[in-house]
């Protein structure tokens, strides 16, 4: 099933990883989003304005440099464009250094589609309180309990 957002949005994936995508760009109608692929931080930041993206998904590790180091770089020519940083895995480290870089959301592989629908509605939002809470609670407690076997 294919999801609907708000028309011609473009969406900037930088991820040299580009078949990890493949399952969100099935399920994404193309009347709703446009999706353009850099494989390096050096390819973004030739464009200079952002090249009518509204929507970026940073991968944390590039083969040229960190994905945080690009959010860096492109902050100032980000034009109200969301910038939402992306593991591989989850790191609460890379969680908290990516909402310290200014990143508006962190988010991991698979990306879904109904997850992606969802921020380019505006419905989903970063939240300032968890990154918060990522700093306060320490790990053990945010972790689930093992599972014990019967």
């Amino acid at each position: 099933m294919r999801l609907h957002a708000k028309p011609n949005v473009t969406v900037g994936v930088v991820d040299p990883d580009r078949d990890s995508y493949d399952r969100l760009l099935s399920s994404i109608a193309p009347s709703t989003a446009t999706f353009r692929f850099y494989a390096t931080g050096r390819e973004v930041l030739r464009l200079r304005g952002g090249d009518g993206v509204a929507f970026w998904l940073l991968g944390v590790e590039l083969p040229d440099m960190r994905g945080l180091d690009l959010l860096e770089m492109l902050r100032d020519s980000l034009d109200g464009a969301v910038a939402c940083i992306v593991g591989a895995e989850y790191r609460i480290e890379d969680e908290i250094a990516a909402y310290r870089a200014g990143a508006t959301l962190y988010a991991c592989k698979p990306i879904e589609a109904s997850w992606l629908r969802e921020c380019l509605l505006g419905r989903r939002r970063a939240g300032r309180v968890e990154m918060l809470r990522a700093t306060l609670v320490p790990s053990a407690a945010r972790s689930p309990p093992a599972r014990r076997r019967a």
